[in-house]
Formats: structure tokens, sequence, C-alpha cells
């Protein structure tokens, strides 16, 4: 059998303890009546007052109380099935993880200040689904929707550059990646018609496009209803790319074929077009700011959805049968009177 609240089960050390304190109390009096009393009209005296009953009083509210102890602790006996029903909006987050994003004009990087802000964010949330996206010249579904933000923390603490094959920064692919996300999620039963159904993407980079691909994701974002709120990380001013060795130390900076060291900055433009030409918002995460927060109130006044009801089984509380024998117990205690017969005697 299990408990709800088994912690309770201390409380029946309670009775040895209460047992004892009247045990001594009862030998106290009978110890001071002795004094005052033979025992012939002692005898008489307590079958008269009827203190012969106080041993069944006491045996009644000894088991009423492990009784009364036994409802709180939440007897689990037999299950019973309850329906969930989750609402919320279905938004897909894309990381850039390119190695621009390892300059370090954003302390202590700008890939890992964006995972700090990205985490806030998603804990933030209440109810909607994520998945997460990593991208750089292609993209890679990272984690698909959920509603388990404990998994995509999971997911960004593990998180790193180099993750793709291909090098170099393309901003359609997350959004193509993104549409086939969307698509199969639908596939589960929603009770929501696709058209119904809030598909609202946020885009973390620093705006390089080596591929020009700001034009072919603000055209896929429209044929397919997406939102894309795009996050800036960086500063105007940029900074060099670290090189680090395999133990995590700075070694060099990324340089060109001349030996110059490359500068990367941040380039708003291209994020900021994607952002306005899909209906939604531009935010920027900057070396001393961020107005990343703000997104947060945006999603809360959004429109929910219903997603698919799920079935919970839970096991069935029973602590009322316990609950009820042990105020039937007190009553009995309390209504407990000497027969006339043994008054007369």
């Amino acid at each position: 059998m299990k408990f709800a609240n088994w912690f309770y089960l201390f409380g029946l050390i309670l009775i040895p303890a209460a047992a004892i304190l009247i045990l001594l109390f009862r030998r106290s009096q009978k110890k001071n009546l002795k004094d005052y009393f033979q025992d012939g009209n002692l005898e008489k005296l307590n079958l008269s007052a009827g203190l012969k009953w106080n041993q069944v009083r006491i045996t009644l509210w000894t088991l009423g109380f492990m009784f009364a102890i036994l409802a709180l602790m939440g007897p689990l006996l037999g299950e019973k099935t309850r329906q969930i029903k989750h609402r919320g909006i279905d938004l897909i987050i894309a990381l850039d993880i390119s190695n621009s994003m390892l300059a370090q004009d954003v302390v202590p990087s700008r890939l890992d200040k964006a995972k700090l802000e990205i985490r806030s964010f998603v804990n933030s949330l209440q109810g909607d689904r994520v998945g997460l996206i990593v991208f750089e010249n292609d993209a890679f579904l990272q984690c698909p929707l959920t509603s388990d933000y404990s998994a995509i923390n999971l997911y960004l603490d593990a998180i790193t550059t180099g993750y793709l094959p291909v090098p170099g920064t393309r901003l359609s692919a997350p959004v193509e990646s993104a549409v086939d996300a969307f698509d199969r999620t639908l596939t589960i039963g929603e009770t929501d018609s696709e058209e119904q159904k809030s598909k609202i993407m946020v885009l973390v980079s620093d705006g390089e496009d080596h591929e020009g691909g700001t034009d072919e994701a603000v055209k896929i974002a429209a044929e397919n209803g997406i939102k894309v709120y795009t996050v800036g990380v960086g500063t105007p001013a940029g900074g060099p790319i670290p090189v680090k060795d395999r133990s995590g130390k700075v070694i060099d900076f990324k340089r060109d074929r001349t030996g110059t060291v490359v500068t990367t900055q941040l380039k708003e433009d291209g994020l900021a077009r994607l952002a306005s030409e899909s209906g939604a918002e531009y935010f920027r995460i900057g070396a001393t700011q961020s107005d990343f927060y703000k997104l947060t109130d945006i999603i809360r006044t959004m429109k929910k959805t219903d997603f698919k009801s799920s079935e919970v089984v839970d096991l069935d509380n029973k602590f009322q049968y316990p609950l009820a024998i042990a105020l039937v117990l007190f009553l009995v205690s309390f209504l407990l009177v000497p027969a006339a017969s043994e008054e007369k005697k």
C-alpha cells in the first residue's frame, strides 16, 4: 500500500507517549484515593463513578486516533483517470552556433550570453510548447516541440560551436527547419486547425549571413504563416573570434589569408527586416543591456490554442474510509455511559 502523506506516520509516536502519561496519572490518582478511603469503600466508589469505563474509552480513543492518522496519511488504493487539456502556443527557438558567436564583445561570449537569455525566457513561459533548432549553413532540430522545459535546458547546456559539418551562416536554414518541425507536430491530433494555430519562431543570431539567405527566409516565413522574432547578439563595434585549444584556452584569434585578425560585427539590418516582414519584432542582446525579456510579455498576450488532451492515471486516495471509522470511534467514546444496573451496585 502506498500513502500520499507518509510522514504523518510519525504521529503514531504520540500514542505510546499518551498511554504512559495516562498510566502515570492513574497511578497517582489511585495513590491519593487510598490515603482517604478504605479498600472496600474505594472499590464501591470506583464502580459507582463508572471509572471502570475509562479503560474502554481510552481504547476507543486510541483506535480512533490511529485511524485518524491513517486518514491523514492518505492511503492510495486503486486508480482513477483524469483528462489534462493543454493550452498555449507553439514556439521554435533557433540558435546560431557559427564560430562568430564565440566573439566576446558580449561577455562571456555571444553564444553563452544567448543561451543564458534563452534559458531565462523559456523558464518564464506558462504551458507553451517549445522546440530548439541549432544552425549554421545548415540547421538541425535539436529538440522537437515540448512543454518539458527541463529538456530544453539540458539541450542548451550541450550546445557548442562546430556542431554542424558545414561552416558559415544561412538565415533561411532555420526557417526551413522550423516549417518541418511545425508540420510534424500537427500530425499528432491537435484540436485546432493549422490555420488557427499561432506559429512563432525566435531566431537568435549575430546577423551574419554568408549565403545571402535573408530574402529566402522572408519568403518561407510568409508562405507558412510564421512570425519570426529575431534577436541580435553582439555589438556594432564587434570583436575578434577566439581560437581555443582542447582545454578551452584561447590560443589565438581567427585570421584571414593575409594574417589579419578577423573582426565580426553585429549585422542588424537582415534580422530587423526578417522580423518586420513576418509581422514580428526585433530585439537585441548587447554588451551592457538586453531587451529580450520584452518578448515574454508579447507571448503572454497571444491567443492560446488547445493542444491534444492527455490522460493521466492517478492512484485513488481513500482517506475518507479511515476518517469515517475514526469519527465513529470518537462518537461512541463520548456517548458511552455506565449502565444503570452498574450504578446500583
